[in-house]
Formats: structure tokens, sequence, C-alpha cells
């Protein structure tokens, strides 16, 4: 398996598409809860799969994050790209990427998590 630089890593669209995923582009927010802007790869089919992309500014230039999360609720894709402490709250597990981890195993890390069983939250009163 070829080791890519993270400038060299091929898209994972393409990858991801094939797998029924749909893309959405989040702009960047501006404030308080400054994010960057990303990219979402998200499927929804008992339980939602996200996969995020976002570049983190380093004083020795961008690092490119590729985070994978499972939520118990499809309502939740309004949190997957809330701010990491949202997110955190809502997820049932995530799996942060290392910039150089090939497309190919976050692909199908991210594949593999449809299959996973997930447990609904159980409503407060």
């Amino acid at each position: 398996m070829p080791v890519f630089t993270p400038e060299q890593q091929p898209d994972i669209w393409p990858l991801l598409r094939a797998a029924g995923f749909q893309q959405r582009q989040v702009p960047a927010r501006a404030g308080a809860r400054t994010q960057a802007p990303m990219r979402m790869f998200y499927q929804a089919p008992d339980h939602l799969v996200v996969l995020l992309e976002y570049v983190v500014q380093r004083p020795a230039g961008g690092v490119k994050v590729a985070e994978l999360a499972v939520y118990p609720e499809l309502s939740d894709l309004r949190v997957a790209t809330a701010p990491p402490v949202e997110r955190a709250h809502a997820r049932f597990f995530a799996v942060p990427f290392e910039p150089r981890t090939p497309v190919s195993v976050i692909g199908a890390a991210t594949i593999a998590a449809l299959t996973v069983s997930v447990p609904r939250r159980t409503k407060r009163y």
C-alpha cells in the first residue's frame, strides 16, 4: 500500500459516493465559537454516520483532520457540524484519524460504521 503525505492523499469523495454517502460543505464560523470550513460526508441507515474533514491551523502550517463519528439519531445531523464539545456530547463514538492515514483505511472504517449496532437514546422527562 503506498504511503502518501497529507498533501498527496487522493480525495475520499469518490469512494464514499459509491457507498451511498452524501456530501455537504459547511462554511467557516466566526465569533466566540470560531470553526474552520468543513467537508461533511454522511449517510443515515438506522443511525447517522458522519466523516468530517477540516484543516486545523498550527504554527508550522495547516493540518488536515478527518474525524469519523456515529450518532444514535438521524436528527443529530444538525449537531454533527457543531463545535467539538457539542459533538462530543451527542455522539455514540468518534475516531480521529492521523493525517497520514491512508484514504482507503478512512473509507473502510467509515463504510464499516454503517453496520454498527447503535442503541437509541432514552427520553428524559
